[in-house]
């Protein structure tokens, strides 16, 4: 395992490829499934019982996603069981729309090797497949596994630089915590490759799927075949919404050893970098995940990369690092991501060759 750990917000997605929604603002993630649900008109029985009870939710909650949604995933006591099964299948809905969104962008085709995306990038992708370095991300989409599969690939094919599609290129090669392909579920065969980097997902997946009905639910992921309905119509997104109490979710045992992972990793690490991600005061889990696993590593330097220069922000870093820990060389200027590639990573791949 390498001493390094990537850190990704949702500000790295949006900086590789601009139709990434962030969680706010006028094109965000919460206003576009704000406007969906205020706009569906379904026609079939079960849409107009979900759209009437969303219009019976009072609307100071209907105007907050963080806020709906928490109220909707609350057991509280005085809800009757009607209320908790129409509550369920409007989260199950909101769910639903938010994988819709990211699908419609990140959709389960192979990257494109060629594409100036990818080779814009290309020294990043290179330099977590070939460091071994585990990546803990807070991000929905499938960017990285697509990403590191196409690496893999020119990385197989240096030589002749040909680019073949093969049957090993699944995303479960960097999930390293047992979670199951869908075609396993009549299968039970799996296999998983330490050498490669591996990819963490703090709040699930687009392609990740389970039943919602306890914490020992096995999590199924999509790959880029096709998937046959009767594998998939009994289940849902296992997506950890922008919920303000998520511990309902942290309860799932396989999530519970991600995290586990994602602690022994930072801990363990001599260098953080932490790219697109804001440390927002409602995500407390995260806050004290870096805080716990970081109390005896003084000598850890943690990158932050990130456009924003503001003192609030700056602020909520220094409540969580010290000064020594903290380095500011790509934070606070236009194309962070970009300059942290190009003075950064390869720089470090040509000493590596030298």
């Amino acid at each position: 395992m390498s001493n390094k750990v990537f850190f990704f917000g949702a500000g790295f997605s949006k900086a590789i490829n601009g139709d990434y929604p962030l969680l706010t603002g006028k094109d965000g993630l919460t206003n576009r499934v704000l406007r969906d649900l205020k706009n569906d008109n379904g026609d079939d029985y079960e849409k107009k019982s979900i759209q009437q009870h969303f219009k019976e939710i009072p609307q100071s909650l209907t105007d907050n996603i963080e806020e709906l949604l928490t109220y909707l995933s609350s057991d509280l006591p005085w809800k009757d069981e009607r209320q908790k099964a129409m509550n369920k299948a409007l989260y199950i809905d909101i769910t639903n729309k938010i994988v819709k969104i990211f699908e419609s962008i990140n959709n389960y085709d192979f990257a494109d090797c060629n594409s100036k995306q990818f080779q814009k990038n290309k020294a990043l992708w290179e330099f977590i497949y070939k460091e071994n370095i585990t990546c803990v991300s807070l991000n929905y989409d499938l960017l990285l596994e697509k990403n590191l599969i196409a690496a893999s690939n020119i990385i197989k094919k240096q030589d002749e630089m040909i680019i073949n599609i093969q049957e090993e290129d699944s995303c479960g090669k960097f999930y390293k915590i047992p979670i199951l392909n869908i075609i396993n579920r009549v299968s039970n065969s799996c296999s998983y490759r330490y050498e490669l980097p591996e990819i963490l997902k703090l709040h699930g997946s687009i392609n990740w799927l389970y039943s919602s009905i306890s914490p020992s639910d096995s999590i199924f992921y999509r790959d880029f075949q096709k998937v046959e309905n009767n594998l998939i119509e009994d289940l849902v997104p296992f997506i950890i919404p922008p919920i303000l109490d998520k511990n309902s979710f942290y309860n799932n045992n396989t999530l519970k050893s991600i995290w586990k992972r994602a602690h022994t990793s930072i801990k363990s690490a001599e260098e953080i970098y932490i790219v697109g991600f804001s440390f927002p005061l409602t995500d407390l889990p995260i806050k004290l995940l870096f805080q716990s696993a970081l109390r005896k590593n003084n000598d850890v330097k943690v990158y932050v990369i990130n456009p924003d220069n503001s003192d609030e922000f700056k602020s909520r870093y220094k409540h969580i690092f010290t000064e020594e820990q903290l380095q500011w060389d790509f934070c606070g200027i236009d194309n962070s991501l970009e300059k942290f590639i190009n003075n950064k990573v390869l720089n470090n791949n040509l000493s590596e060759a030298l």
